[in-house]
């Protein structure tokens, strides 16, 4: 089966959603690809041809399903996708850095490493990371070097997920339910998965798999980035806060302004409320480059809330003991004392 043969054979009608763009209808012309995408997210021939984008306006249908591809096992290995951090970025992550270094030894470990990634919205991959480091302390450096290098999220090249037709996901899970154990080599993995499912109360996208796809993924990130990017292209506007910090790392490499023009053309192709999308929780990914941009709010608010943690204090009662005239409201002089009781005099 092409399946089972690499994806440079040429064998199979897939192409990379970075490639993937509509007719926008005035003179015929097409609008501008998102060309820095992720390659190991690709789009079917059958869902929507190249060639359309040249010719006319057509209506898109959903994405509702979409094949997890692993060709041969032996091939995959670490995915190299470092993406340099630029000096705002290393600034950013250094005041960060500093305000969960409580103790100023220049390394993180433990419960403090634990709420640092938390502050990325990056809870599972900073549990996996205190895990392995198995009570050592990392410094900004190292942390510097695995959040620009990717290497935290155990990405693969040799693994790709794929929008289908629906007719094509019909076709997949019968012949899924069909193969022998000598069909397809040992080494192939797939799995056929749902959007739909994903963004149900079942919060998985997995329908079906076969061979050993799923206990040869590392972690889940590089599943979750290419759920994230097709709710995207498929003009999905509800997106959770981790959702979106999860689309903001897959969509850092595109140019900022290019976003929204593409996504709105795509959008204008569907059956969908043309709703305005600064109404939109997807809107952020339109005004923010990265993730970097909020990292120091999202930081405060997590060292504000472990520190009351620390104290056994619930919010209202931390408001009682900053409120000192007792006038039912805090001034600047009152939340300035308040946090340096709490130790956050430095933040």
């Amino acid at each position: 089966l092409a399946l089972a043969q690499p994806l440079k054979s040429g064998a199979l009608p897939f192409y990379p959603l970075a490639e993937f763009t509509v007719n926008r209808g005035l003179m015929g012309k097409a609008t501008d690809p998102l060309a820095e995408l992720p390659n190991y997210v690709m789009l079917s021939e059958n869902y929507y041809r190249p060639a359309w984008r040249l010719t006319s306006v057509r209506r898109l249908k959903n994405i509702m399903c979409f094949m997890e591809w692993v060709p041969s096992t032996n091939q995959l290995g670490p995915l190299q996708d470092a993406v340099k951090m630029s000096p705002a970025q290393q600034r950013q992550l250094k005041e960060v850095f500093t305000m969960y270094d409580v103790d100023r030894s220049g390394r993180l470990g433990g419960q403090e490493l634990g709420l640092f990634f938390k502050a990325l919205d990056m809870d599972k991959e900073g549990e996996a990371v205190v895990a392995n480091n198995d009570g050592a302390q990392m410094s900004l450096k190292q942390i510097e070097e695995q959040l620009s290098t990717q290497a935290i999220y155990k990405m693969q090249k040799g693994r790709y997920f794929v929008a289908l037709t629906l007719e094509e996901a019909e076709h997949l899970r019968g012949t899924m339910h069909l193969l022998k154990s000598d069909t397809l080599s040992l080494q192939t993995g797939l799995a056929l998965r749902c959007i739909g499912n994903l963004e149900s109360v079942l919060g998985t996208s997995l329908l079906d798999e076969h061979g050993p796809l799923l206990s040869s993924a590392e972690q889940d990130y590089q599943l979750e980035g290419a759920e994230q990017l097709l709710r995207f292209a498929n003009s999905a506007d509800s997106f959770q806060a981790r959702d979106l910090s999860v689309l903001l790392r897959s969509l850092q490499r595109t140019k900022l302004e290019a976003r929204l023009p593409w996504w709105l053309d795509i959008r204008s192709c569907r059956r969908r409320a043309q709703k305005p999308h600064q109404q939109l929780s997807v809107a952020k990914v339109f005004t923010k480059a990265d993730e970097f941009e909020d990292l120091t709010v999202k930081a405060i608010l997590s060292r504000l809330r472990w520190a009351l943690e620390a104290k056994r204090m619930q919010v209202a009662e931390a408001f009682q003991h900053f409120d000192a005239d007792k006038d039912g409201f805090i001034t600047e002089t009152e939340l300035a004392a308040g946090l340096e009781w709490l130790g956050l005099h430095k933040v």
